[in-house]
């Protein structure tokens, strides 16, 4: 979550290839890229759909935005999906096997594993404390 913002700001690739160049695992780089694809989709698809109701009533007013808001989120999850869907056909006809290039670059260490192991344990018991 923390790396979310810094994918804003940052190219995808670029974020992978600092990841790998840190030294964590394959796996983790993997789902980061791939987690923040996702979201850009999802931020590209309602950015869409709210620009096409800009268009269609420039006038509404926020009562009549709110009374959309169901509408427009199922919609942006749906085409969000879809899109997706698309994209991950288009990817596996050209050979893709689901592995970023900077995470396949180096295999993980044992050492890394288990650094993250305790990092993320770490930090799942900090935020439970009260």
């Amino acid at each position: 979550i923390a790396l979310l913002p810094l994918a804003a700001f940052a190219t995808i690739t670029s974020v992978a290839d600092a990841l790998a160049g840190l030294g964590l695992p394959a796996l983790f780089v993997d789902t980061t890229v791939t987690t923040a694809r996702g979201v850009q989709i999802l931020r590209e698809e309602s950015e869409r759909i709210a620009r096409a109701r800009q268009l269609r009533a420039p006038d509404a007013g926020v009562i009549t935005r709110l009374t959309l808001f169901g509408s427009f989120a199922s919609t942006v999850l749906e085409r969000g999906l879809q899109r997706a869907q698309r994209a991950h056909l288009a990817m596996s006809l050209r050979g893709f096997d689901g592995h970023s290039t900077a995470s396949s670059r180096r295999a993980p260490r044992a050492l890394d594993v288990a650094a993250l192991g305790v990092t993320l344990t770490t930090l799942a018991a900090i935020t439970r404390i009260p």
